[in-house]
């Protein structure tokens, strides 16, 4: 119908400007400068948010995987503590728990997003340590606190996306290559699976998503 081609329309269109907005935010800016990491962040998700706080459209974790639109629990920049059982301060810069179990309450799916400034030459913690490091807190607490009182849990059966978004520079590649990554086509960053983790790592260019 018309009003079914006009939404659609006007989805694309909407999808079309935060794709455009990304790609203004991680070009240089008129004073020579690119953007903070936080300018970034608040484009996949707003800082400080859980996916109480939002609604469908509060977000847009689509740029990176169009599965991750729809999830069971979110949590933007917080603490693995204020979510989990857990004494961990840590911040993931998003945490996401889908395909839940209704019965078991069994997270089948954990994503892990780390994101970096545009351009940084240099990490105080490899981005590949810190994704390992984050996925192993997020194990250990084993159980999520969701706020309406409903609990998820991750067990030895939960699988681990976890991607650090960067621009590839020669250390980000260093690491890649010594870690056994495949390289992705394109340029657009490096794959590994790990199997006894259940995790998949990808170490992954901003262009793949403005370009993608």
């Amino acid at each position: 119908t018309d009003v079914q081609k006009s939404n659609l329309a006007n989805y694309i269109l909407f999808r079309k400007m935060i794709i455009d907005l990304l790609d203004k935010k991680l070009s240089m800016c008129d004073d020579g400068k690119l953007a903070k990491e936080a300018v970034i962040h608040d484009i996949f998700m707003p800082r400080k948010a859980i996916t109480d706080d939002l609604d469908m459209e509060g977000h847009n974790l689509w740029l990176l995987d169009e599965r991750l639109t729809f999830h069971h629990f979110a949590a933007s920049d917080q603490s693995i503590k204020q979510n989990m059982i857990s004494d961990c301060k840590d911040r993931p810069d998003i945490v996401l728990f889908s395909d839940v179990d209704e019965q078991t309450r069994v997270a089948r799916n954990v994503v892990i997003v780390e994101l970096k400034r545009p351009e940084r030459e240099s990490y105080s913690e490899l981005v590949s340590d810190q994704v390992f490091r984050m996925r192993d807190e997020i194990d250990a607490g084993k159980t999520v606190r969701q706020p309406n009182g409903r609990k998820l849990v991750v067990n030895g059966n939960t699988r681990y996306y976890c991607y650090a978004l960067c621009d590839t520079a020669d250390k980000v590649q260093q690491v890649a290559d010594r870690g056994g990554y495949e390289e992705l086509p394109a340029n657009l960053g490096y794959f590994k699976y790990y199997a006894n983790l259940k995790m998949s790592a990808y170490i992954t260019n901003y262009d793949m998503i403005v370009t993608d």
